[in-house]
């Protein structure tokens, strides 16, 4: 195959051949007459077969310009969010159109400009942020054709202070109780918005009153009053702290009794595949609707609290039960808690932080850790004890079942008789039993459907034919009296030597006083029922 392009001007036909020719393309350094219009004929021949086939066209030279590219690209900021970019173009006298491209390396936004000089002013980007310039240009005026070819620079704006503060929540902290009118306050944030943050966040400070700490983690822990109180905290890069802080106020109420002896995480079988993580609890029918619940969750151990940032989700007003976006097998690499917000005053308690995670059908069910019987008048009374929960094997006791019977009849299963016990109640008192015969007693704790293991051997207790509360209660008036004489005689001996004594302080007309310190311990405030 073989290409030949010739040309002429419109004087005569086609004739003298391209100066530097491929078999795609010609190049002209210089033409005789910059305004002419040529004649161009690409001839193209297949020599094994003696064809040829011609393609005729006419050029006219203004109208099919490519520039070369701009020269000298410059960008500088003048001030925050503004910028000058300006270059140069060897062929400033010959009229064009520049073209600005600048790109969010970030998000990869691109955005075009046109402008008429050899410099462009702007202030329209954000703070410490990763820009792709590039400029080209086409011609304009006489002359038309194609954008010339593009020159590019990478360019990050400088920093400023951030915008905002942290993202943090009412309620995203945790108190100790009070000594001495002060707590200590765990507070716990999530990074500033990438919008807000115009740099590089290196620490955060926490504001209350003239106190101030830093912290160059997500999390800080402060003295505070034990009265309600706001805190502000601000992010900090190296151009200056946040310019609107995050406000918290800190108040001195925790979530009911009954929300945190209710609440669970569970990790619950939908089906062969999927797991899911859920929270539930319960509250007082007499306060529903009062408060609104929201969830918190972080990676981390409840001695360390949050080792990250914290999470955390509202629950829609009314629910008692919440889906938390974790994946079941990263479940224990987190801990759970619920803070509630008083829907009247806005005002949300401190984080209850849960010790235990679920599984809602176990692997296995650990036995009952300790049991014990004690003899009563016609009854037995029976305690266990029980871990609260197993946080590495999820397993959760729903109630118990404390089963007995006479000892002589226990091989007979219909003979033994059972009761379901609430999982928080841990003793049963079995009564109407006959005195003087061997009964024998066991407990079974149970998950859900799930039944565990029993105590074994069963504990052996005889009923007894009087109440041996009223032998302890004798015991007891009796040890109260001899104590009562015992005291008696000490203090009348301490009075003696102590009148003894203030003789002789009054005879050498000294004054004795004694300062003891003042300790006074209280409970966080009420809580919110």
């Amino acid at each position: 195959m073989e290409v030949t392009l010739l040309y002429s001007n419109t004087r005569g036909d086609p004739n003298i051949p391209c100066p530097q020719q491929t078999n795609t393309d010609c190049l002209w350094l210089d033409f005789p007459a910059a305004d002419a219009t040529y004649k161009i004929q690409v001839q193209v021949t297949n020599k094994p077969k003696q064809q040829t086939v011609s393609v005729p066209f006419a050029c006219k030279v203004t109208q099919n310009i490519k520039p070369g590219p701009i020269e000298n690209l410059s960008i500088v900021s003048e001030r925050p969010g503004c910028l000058v970019i300006s270059w140069t173009h060897p062929r400033e006298n010959r009229s064009k159109v520049y073209r600005i491209k600048h790109t969010n390396v970030l998000i990869d936004n691109l955005t075009n400009s046109h402008y008429n000089s050899c410099e462009y002013n702007t202030s329209e980007f954000r703070p410490y942020t990763h820009y792709n310039f590039s400029v080209d240009c086409l011609p304009s005026g006489i002359y038309a054709g194609y954008f010339s070819d593009p020159v590019s620079q990478d360019f990050w704006t400088p920093m400023t202070a951030p915008d905002l503060g942290p993202s943090a929540t009412n309620g995203s902290f945790t108190s100790t109780l009070c000594v001495d009118g002060h707590r200590n306050v765990t507070l716990m944030w999530q990074s500033v918005d990438p919008e807000a943050r115009n740099g590089i966040i290196t620490s955060y400070q926490i504001r209350s009153g003239h106190e101030s700490w830093i912290s160059t983690t997500f999390s800080a822990t402060v003295i505070l009053t034990c009265d309600p109180v706001s805190v502000a905290i601000l992010a900090f890069n190296p151009e200056g702290f946040s310019v609107s802080p995050t406000i918290l106020l800190i108040s001195s109420s925790t979530v009911s009794k009954t929300v945190q002896n209710s609440f669970v995480v569970e990790i619950v079988n939908m089906n062969s595949t999927t797991e899911i993580l859920k929270a539930s609890w319960e509250e007082k029918e007499e306060v529903k609707g009062e408060v609104d619940y929201t969830i918190f969750w972080c990676k981390g151990r409840l001695e360390q609290f949050c080792e990250g940032e914290i999470q955390w989700s509202e629950v829609p007003a009314g629910d008692t039960e919440f889906s938390i976006l974790i994946e079941s097998s990263h479940a224990v690499e987190y801990i759970y808690g619920i803070s509630g917000t008083n829907t009247h005053t806005g005002i949300a308690s401190s984080v209850f932080w849960t010790p235990c995670l679920f599984r809602r059908v176990p692997y296995t069910l650990p036995p009952i850790t300790a049991m014990n019987v004690k003899s009563l008048k016609d009854s037995v009374y029976v305690t266990w004890s029980a871990d609260s929960c197993y946080y590495q094997s999820q397993v959760r006791y729903t109630s118990f079942v404390v089963k007995w019977c006479r000892t002589d009849a226990c091989n007979d299963a219909s003979q033994i008789s059972n009761a379901t016990v609430p999982v928080r109640q841990l003793t049963y008192t079995v009564s109407s039993l006959p005195a003087g015969v061997n009964h024998s007693f066991t407990v079974q704790p149970m998950s859900y459907n799930t039944p565990g293991r029993e105590v074994d051997p069963w504990k052996v207790a005889v009923p007894s034919a009087t109440d041996p509360v009223v032998d302890s209660n004798l015991t007891a008036v009796l040890g109260g009296l001899a104590s009562g004489v015992l005291v008696v005689t000490v203090v009348t001996f301490v009075c003696r030597c102590c009148q003894k004594r203030r003789a002789k302080i009054k005879k050498l007309g000294d004054t004795l006083i004694v300062h003891l310190p003042g300790r006074s311990v209280s409970e966080l405030g009420s809580p919110l029922e």
